[in-house]
């Protein structure tokens, strides 16, 4: 009975090694000549005939070569056969002549066992190095080239100091701006500021204003008359250039003769601020038709120096 299954068993083992030497693990070059440092590709092809085939992955120095990388596996069907394909990219560093024969090789799952099938009957890798003329003279080694620097590679170096230069740069003109316009009594950021209107405008607004608060009707004589020259002040100071809201009243007629007043328009400017400067600092009470007639004359005087717009469009470009 024991010898019974002892030639089971061998017919078991035999049947197994037989069905892994049908198998037959074939390699290919991409070229059977290469110098020391190529790399080529190593092709491995078996027909798996229903049997559970995986090739290894290799890396590093394998015999004499060595592996750089793995492919993934390939299934190509030629026909009702099935390829598998696996692509290794080798190379050699020394000149030589590489079987690849017991190199590369394949796994069969049989059961619980692993058989190994090695590539046979594939043609040997040449390697070969570069040709040396002995007869020639031995020459120096070449200086390194110096490749030129380009633009990246420079702001990868000094991107940091380019922004804090840029930005110091840019913070020192604004500041100088900034300085610049308020030493000249300009807006900072003129966009911002809404175009002004003309000087008659403001001041006749400002006029029929005051004229409302009927501030003389109430008692409050000289409130009225220091709004009434303040109005005044200011009308002459955009329409005229004169500084007059820090002048007396004698250093604005005195400005006043520069400019083409009429007569009439000189004696409405006298009789106007020396009566505000009785009221102001003398206690004087004048008339309540003084009143009246001092704010009509100082519209009369705004209405009849009104700029025309030819002299507008000088004033702007100055």
């Amino acid at each position: 009975m024991l010898k019974k299954y002892l030639i089971i068993a061998l017919s078991l083992l035999i049947a197994c090694f037989l069905q892994a030497q049908d198998l037959k693990v074939s390699a290919h070059l991409d070229s059977d000549t290469i110098l020391i440092g190529d790399q080529i590709h190593v092709t491995l092809s078996i027909q798996p005939k229903g049997r559970n085939i995986t090739f290894p992955v290799l890396y590093g120095e394998l015999g004499q070569i060595e592996i750089l990388k793995n492919g993934e596996i390939d299934t190509i069907k030629q026909g009702t056969n099935l390829i598998l394909e696996k692509k290794y990219l080798v190379t050699a560093f020394e000149p030589t002549r590489i079987l690849l024969d017991q190199l590369f090789f394949a796994l069969v799952q049989n059961g619980n066992e692993t058989d190994t099938i090695f590539v046979s009957g594939s043609k040997p890798l040449i390697v070969n190095t570069i040709a040396v003329d002995t007869t020639q003279a031995i020459k120096d080694i070449k200086p390194i080239m110096e490749e030129p620097v380009t633009f990246t590679e420079w702001w990868q170096q000094y991107k940091y100091y380019a922004i804090s230069l840029i930005t110091a740069l840019v913070l020192g003109i604004i500041v100088l701006i900034i300085v610049l316009r308020k030493k000249k009594k300009r807006p900072i950021f003129p966009f911002m500021v809404k175009p002004s209107l003309p000087a008659h405008v403001v001041a006749l607004k400002k006029l029929e204003e005051l004229k409302q608060k009927k501030l003389w009707q109430h008692d409050f004589v000289k409130e009225y008359y220091v709004e009434l020259t303040a109005i005044l002040r200011e009308y002459l100071a955009g329409r005229f250039k004169i500084n007059a809201e820090e002048k007396t009243s004698d250093e604005i007629l005195e400005a006043c003769q520069n400019i083409s007043l009429t007569a009439q328009n000189e004696e409405i400017l006298q009789y106007i601020l020396k009566l505000a400067d009785l009221v102001k600092f003398a206690k004087h009470q004048p008339l309540p038709d003084e009143h009246t007639r001092c704010l009509s004359g100082v519209s009369d005087f705004i209405q009849s120096t009104i700029s025309k717009p030819e002299e507008e469009d000088k004033t702007n470009l100055k």
